[in-house]
């Protein structure tokens, strides 16, 4: 009881030192200043002591996103920058609609980033797809192989010459993505081969353990055919680390929506697999955001995976978005809005190295650059 008392107490002095300092008559000037310090981190708030302990409170609880001005820096070596991706290795690709490229420090000025090109062999010639890398950087597209079909194709590294790793007919929409692992354990990595996902349409869905390396093991594919509902459209495709579980982002320009969908992939190929509705926004979030509540669509649309969190992070223009799963319920997503940014999200992917951070590209033509985005 005595400690209870203390403990009371305690809190009762603090709440006083936060206090003490506060006053009605400044609530208009203190509410400005808390909307600047609150997007910085705690090292870069500079306010009154009463106004940095109640930052600190709310930052507590409530996640925020901030752009670290002092790491974005602007790409030297191709004009513009749509597509981003990162891997395990810690390396960063880009690609511009039509070449892939790697992100690497300049020697001679530390205030921007150099993208070598990776091969002469566009990567995009016949739609605007991302650039997909695994955890080896084995770079990964897919291109048209004859009149009627497709073949994924991939870049190993330091060769610029691609590789036909595997083929199949176009059924609908076609949508790619490879398991980077980034922040993943060095047993956890696949020995030999790389995991890719692919969507062809409205009925397919297939795992690939695609061989790198010749002599090694062979192509395993499973492939899932049998859903409960029909398939959404995905502008973008992301898998979780357990690869049950893929999230489709759709685009629906006629109704001015933009749906998340998650499939739950069964253990069997024989067993139906779930399609999951997860969340949606339209006309209505775009006001809540600050735009035209009639006629607007957002200029950027993107999404990524956080491995470390579980969690799948969602750009709309300037803003973001997370949906990740409950710990004690595996398949229970729940969403919150992180916060805005400064910049467009054209693309976005998870930071290769640091925790809590993603990178971000913002598609302008002629002085790209690439932003360091840390989660608060």
């Amino acid at each position: 009881e005595e400690e209870e008392v203390e403990s009371a107490q305690e809190v009762r002095q603090h709440i006083e030192r936060v206090c003490k300092d506060y006053s009605v008559a400044s609530l208009g000037k203190d509410w400005k200043t808390m909307q600047k310090i609150l997007g910085r981190p705690d090292s870069k708030r500079v306010a009154a002591p009463h106004l940095m302990a109640v930052a600190r409170i709310i930052r507590a609880y409530a996640p925020n996103v901030c752009v670290m001005d002092e790491a974005t820096k602007p790409i030297r070596g191709c004009d513009r920058a749509f597509r981003i991706s990162s891997n395990y290795e810690g390396k960063v690709y880009i690609s511009d609609f039509e070449f892939a490229y790697q992100v690497v420090e300049d020697a001679k000025n530390d205030r921007v980033w150099n993208a070598q090109l990776m091969s002469n062999h566009a990567i995009c010639r016949h739609d605007a797809s991302s650039v997909y890398v695994d955890h080896g950087s084995h770079v990964y597209f897919h291109e048209l192989s004859s009149f009627k079909n497709e073949a994924l194709m991939v870049f190993a590294p330091n060769k610029p010459a691609p590789k036909r790793t595997l083929q199949y007919k176009p059924l609908g929409d076609r949508c790619v993505y490879t398991d980077s692992y980034c922040h993943a354990k060095a047993k956890e990595l696949p020995q030999g081969y790389s995991v890719v996902f692919i969507k062809n349409g409205n009925k397919h869905l297939s795992l690939n353990k695609i061989p790198i390396a010749a002599g090694g093991p062979k192509l395993v594919r499973k492939e899932w055919t049998k859903f409960d509902e029909k398939l959404p459209n995905a502008e973008y495709l992301v898998m979780n680390k357990r690869h049950d579980a893929i999230f489709c982002l759709t685009c629906d320009l006629e109704r001015y929506q933009i749906r998340l969908s998650c499939v739950l992939l069964s253990k069997s190929v024989k067993n139906e697999s779930k399609v999951k509705f997860v969340k949606q926004w339209e006309d209505f979030d775009f006001e809540a955001m600050g735009y035209p509540k009639d006629g607007f669509w957002p200029k950027a649309i993107s999404m990524c995976y956080l491995r470390d969190q579980n969690a799948v992070c969602v750009g709309i223009q300037k803003h973001l978005f997370m949906i990740a799963e409950n710990p004690n319920e595996k398949f229970d997503y729940y969403t919150y809005y992180l916060g805005n940014t400064t910049c467009l999200l054209y693309d976005i992917c998870e930071h290769p190295t640091k925790k809590n951070a993603i990178l971000a590209v913002d598609g302008v033509i002629k002085n790209c650059k690439l932003y360091e985005i840390e989660i608060l």
